[in-house]
């Protein structure tokens, strides 16, 4: 998904406008979840790059924010041992 919007760039060449542009189109198809998570992702990629020295910032954490919500439903727990078997 990221990978063949900016995965040619350099690192260092990576703004938070183009993962922006990314992501963007993920939450366009309705995959809010999948979304928020690859920023996630993204921003991994970036602290293991800044932590070996290939890149000094991570874009995807200029991103917070940026996404619709997460919208969790609340699931009831059986909680009676007797219904569970």
């Amino acid at each position: 998904m990221a990978f063949p919007r900016f995965g040619k760039l350099p690192l260092t060449e990576v703004t938070p406008a183009v993962v922006l542009a990314a992501v963007r189109k993920v939450e366009e198809r309705g995959t809010i979840e999948t979304a928020h998570r690859l920023i996630q992702r993204v921003s991994q990629v970036y602290r293991y790059a800044i932590a070996s020295g290939l890149a000094t910032t991570n874009p995807a954490s200029d991103l917070r924010g940026a996404l619709a919500p997460l919208v969790t439903r609340s699931r009831s727990a059986v909680t009676d041992p007797a219904q569970v078997a």
